[in-house]
Formats: structure tokens, C-alpha cells, sequence
């Protein structure tokens, strides 16, 4: 029989962990066996008493295993350590603000029977803050074995890039270090698009099997006081991904990133960065532009001198702001054809 391996991370979360551990219980009916792995990163709360309170009276068959921070170390880290004890043949990460539909499991365990050799099945996910799905939706279960395929549908907002939601085979992130980055925000992104590179394949489900709850202390929202992690986070990525560029879809990379660039300079109007992260964002937007140009790509280079003073800020204005991933789509489209040619 299968065995999953459920990693949630516990930090602050006293609103929602009663749900989120509720949600992993109704998981027992599924084909498979299941071990919940709750990481303690030092929460300062009572999150910790709350699951004590609710596993007191939970008699089912899902094994719950305890891993304990010293010390604060962040999202990144408490699922490191979730990845490190995890003795399951698929690893599944649920955000302890969030929750699990209630056959999420027994969908993803039927995906798997129906396609066995499957690296990664992900589900869809129902936002609360938007009132409907993450992507939209596929009309059946649809295996994707391109990896440039489903990269473009990350870029294009097709899919996600959250590492929630999807059961991943263990051996493949093992084999592979997929670790998350300390101490980076948004870590996710970088994470995601790794996973995608060494996979061979990905099953995507119609049916939406987790909710994405809007925490307003979610790392996903940003204040004045994170602003320079933010920029170094949004940079790091940015690097991450020139610096691992996919041939066949370059010219969609760097648009990608492009859009990134552009999310970290709207950021830094509304929440000033320290004149060190300021500069590191320039040399980002110089790096976005020298590559093009050494590329061949004039257009591409000229579209990415956009992001500089003053220039950039044409973004503000409604209407090149509503277009934007409409225009980023086309503009990708002939970039995609250009990249063959040459």
C-alpha cells in the first residue's frame, strides 16, 4: 500500500490548526497510509496545546510524528526538517493555515492507480480570499510529460507554483536535495520551478482538493518592516531562475522574471528598501536587460528597459496594468517563435 507522508509546519497558527489537523483526519478513508509529520517552528502560541487537545481523543489509523525548532528557523526550514523524518513514499505539505477537502487524498490516490508512474499529482485549490479556484480548472485528469509545457502554464498562471497541494515521490526530492532556501521569502517559487526540471512527469486533478486561506500575517503579505528581505527574496529568485534558464523557453523565463521585477519595484514605491537592496534590484533590471541584448533579442531588451525610471511607471496607469499578462502572453508567443528560429 502507498504511504503518504503529510509535513505541516506550526508557527502562530492557533485561528486555523484545529481545522488544518481536522482536515488531515478525514484523510483515513483514503487507499493509502498515512503519517501526519507537525513541525514545531518555537510557535509563541498555544497551537501546539490545541492539536495535543485534539489528538487526545483521536483513536483513527494516521500515525502523528513530532519534530520540535529550539528556535524560530521559518517555513523553509520546518519543512526541511518535515522532508528529513518523512518515511512516506509520497510527501504532501499542507500550510497550517490552510486545510485539506475532505477526499483529497482519495482523489490523488486514484490519480496514482490510474497513472502509477507519476512524479507529481497536484490538485487544484480553492482561494477564500478570491472566492474561486487558483487556475483554471482541466476538464479531466490530464498527464503533462513536457516539463517546458508545464512550466509555461506556472509563467502563464495556468498552474501554481506553491509547494502546498501536490503528493510528490520522496526518492525524487531526496535524490534530487530539493530543500527549501532558508531564511528566503516566497521560497515556493524557486522550489517549484526545481521540481519541474527534475520530474518526468505531473498528474493535474480537476477537482479542487485544498483551501488557501488569507491569513493577514501570511509571510505572502508584505509590510514596511519586510520590505528589504522581500527585495532580497524576489532578486534571489530572479537570479535563481537566469541563472537555470531553459534553453527552448528562455525569452518566457526572463518575461517571467520581468514580472517579478516589476511585483518587487511596485512593492519598493509603496514600502522604501534600504539603499543596499536597491541597488541589488538594479542590478537585477541591468542583468534582465544585458541578457536579451546578448541574446539577439532587441525588443525583448527594450521591454525590459521599461522597468527602469521613469519609464516604469507606465505600470501605474489601469489600463497597461489590466492588459499586462494579456500582453505578456503574446509578447511570449512571438519570443517562443523567435527562440526557435535562432
Amino acid at each position: 500500500m502507498i504511504k503518504i507522508s503529510i509535513i505541516v509546519p506550526v508557527y502562530n497558527v492557533s485561528q486555523f490548526i484545529n481545522r488544518c489537523i481536522e482536515s488531515i483526519m478525514t484523510q483515513e478513508s483514503a487507499d493509502c497510509d498515512i503519517e501526519c509529520i507537525v513541525v514545531n517552528d518555537c510557535t509563541p502560541d498555544d497551537s501546539m496545546k490545541i492539536i495535543d487537545e485534539i489528538l487526545a481523543d483521536y483513536h483513527g489509523n494516521i500515525h502523528f510524528v513530532f519534530c520540535t525548532h529550539n528556535v524560530n528557523r521559518g517555513l523553509s526550514a520546518a519543512r526541511n526538517t518535515g522532508i528529513k523524518k518523512a518515511t512516506g513514499d509520497f510527501v504532501l505539505f499542507v500550510d497550517s493555515d490552510d486545510y485539506l477537502s475532505d477526499d483529497c487524498l482519495t482523489l490523488m490516490i486514484g490519480g496514482l492507480k490510474s497513472y502509477p508512474n507519476v512524479d507529481v499529482v497536484l490538485g487544484n485549490a480553492f482561494s477564500c480570499k478570491y472566492g474561486r479556484s487558483f487556475f483554471p480548472p482541466v476538464s479531466a485528469p490530464t498527464l503533462f510529460t513536457n516539463k517546458n509545457e508545464v512550466l509555461l502554464k506556472v509563467f502563464f498562471a495556468d498552474l501554481h507554483f506553491h509547494a502546498w497541494n501536490r503528493l510528490i515521490r520522496r526518492d525524487l526530492i531526496v535524490n534530487n536535495e530539493l530543500l527549501f532556501v532558508e531564511g528566503l521569502l516566497y521560497e515556493d517559487m524557486p522550489w517549484t520551478y526545481k521540481l519541474i526540471t527534475v520530474m518526468s512527469s505531473m498528474l493535474v486533478l480537476p477537482s479542487n482538493t485544498y483551501v488557501y486561506e488569507y491569513n493577514e500575517n501570511s509571510i505572502m503579505n508584505t509590510t514596511e518592516e519586510k520590505i528589504n528581505k522581500v527585495v532580497y527574496s524576489f532578486c534571489y529568485i530572479i537570479n535563481y531562475i537566469l541563472d537555470n534558464i531553459i534553453k527552448e523557453i528562455r525569452s518566457d523565463c526572463r518575461i517571467y522574471c520581468f514580472g517579478i521585477l516589476l511585483r518587487t519595484v511596485d512593492m519598493v514605491s509603496q514600502f522604501s528598501c534600504s539603499g543596499e537592496m536597491d541597488r541589488l534590484l538594479h542590478k537585477v533590471k541591468v542583468r534582465l536587460v544585458k541578457e536579451a541584448l546578448c541574446s539577439g533579442r532587441l525588443l525583448l531588451s527594450l521591454f525590459f528597459i521599461t522597468g527602469f525610471k521613469p519609464i516604469v511607471s507606465i505600470y501605474k496607469i489601469p489600463v497597461v496594468r489590466n492588459q499586462y499578462h494579456r500582453m505578456t502572453v503574446i509578447y511570449g508567443r512571438i519570443e517562443r517563435f523567435l527562440d526557435r528560429i535562432f
